[in-house]
């Protein structure tokens, strides 16, 4: 059976959701994991998300990405968001 998904309270990420795939991988990894923008604020931390939010979200490109270097979690991360 399908896994019903939560509906989300905060409108910020339902529009990210919405209108964007969110991609992360690390440096050396050939790979990429979808991701939330609820997950994603768990990686990055709220203010950095928010500021990544807010560019996607007034943009007019089709695709970001953002390398983050040094970060306390994860080391040489790069996050792409895709427009759906």
């Amino acid at each position: 059976m399908f896994q019903m998904t939560l509906k989300s309270n905060n409108p910020l990420h339902a529009e990210i959701n919405r209108n964007f795939l969110i991609r992360w991988k690390e440096q050396d990894v050939r790979y990429t994991y979808l991701t939330t923008a609820r997950k994603y604020k768990n990686i990055v931390g709220e203010k950095l998300s928010k500021k990544h939010f807010d560019k996607v979200l007034s943009g007019t490109k089709e695709k970001y990405i953002f390398k983050l270097r040094g970060n306390s979690l994860r080391d040489n991360l790069e996050i792409i968001f895709v427009a759906k």
